[in-house]
């Protein structure tokens, strides 16, 4: 298994270049709208545990571990039938704080840290959101699908770019025979894509993955000198 977080120059698998084949799918209805996001929040959080919870991933852990997450997962739920997905986190960091907590819970013998690089301004919130979100299915496919020992989520906000990259140093794969599940598609390059921004994600055999996300902050206006 590799252990390090290998420098090499790795391939894309998957950008989100073509937004026609993503948001084909986009509901004009507000009604629906909601719907979509309902079910988009309800896969990457609950939906991500309970999973986990069936497949057996929680045998070999402790009973109070097992516990915790299970409630976590029904105070998730329990939110939804009273009132809708809670309100995401207001700043980019603490929104990846949240989504770091909520992965170590269902990450195993998987150790996820956070890197916070420079932060110039602060993300709207409505870009906090879809970026945290992603950040987060991103992570779930690491435990799934990555082997990997070790995940960094990194972040930063130079200019009027927001940066997020999850590595790991699990078994990667050849992007050349890779296909887009869901996760990826929808939770990640498609959300990404309905705030502006964009997603790729590198890889190659033995050396790990790394998703990236970007993101570009509105343009604030200065008025005019009267």
């Amino acid at each position: 298994m590799n252990t390090g977080m290998s420098s090499r120059r790795t391939h894309a698998v998957a950008r989100a270049d073509t937004p026609e084949a993503f948001l084909a799918t986009r509901h004009d209805d507000g009604e629906c709208r909601e719907c979509d996001e309902l079910r988009r929040w309800l896969h990457d959080r609950t939906l991500q545990m309970l999973e986990y919870i069936a497949a057996g991933g929680y045998a070999d852990r402790e009973a109070a571990q097992l516990r915790r997450v299970a409630a976590v997962a029904a105070d998730d739920l329990r939110g939804v039938v009273e009132g809708g997905a809670p309100e995401h986190a207001p700043t980019l960091v603490s929104g990846l704080i949240d989504v770091v907590s909520r992965a170590q819970l269902a990450a195993g013998g998987l150790a996820i840290e956070l890197q916070v690089g420079r932060i110039e301004q602060e993300l709207p919130r409505e870009l906090v959101r879809p970026v945290a979100t992603a950040a987060e299915e991103a992570l779930a496919n690491v435990r799934k699908h990555a082997h990997a020992e070790r995940a960094i989520v990194a972040c930063e906000v130079i200019g009027d770019c927001a940066r997020v990259t999850v590595r790991d140093d699990g078994v990667g794969f050849e992007p050349a025979h890779a296909e887009l599940g869901s996760g990826l598609r929808f939770s990640i390059l498609k959300r990404l894509l309905m705030c502006g921004g964009s997603a790729r994600v590198q890889s190659r055999p033995g050396e790990g993955a790394v998703v990236t996300l970007e993101v570009r902050l509105k343009p604030t206006t200065t008025p005019a000198a009267g």
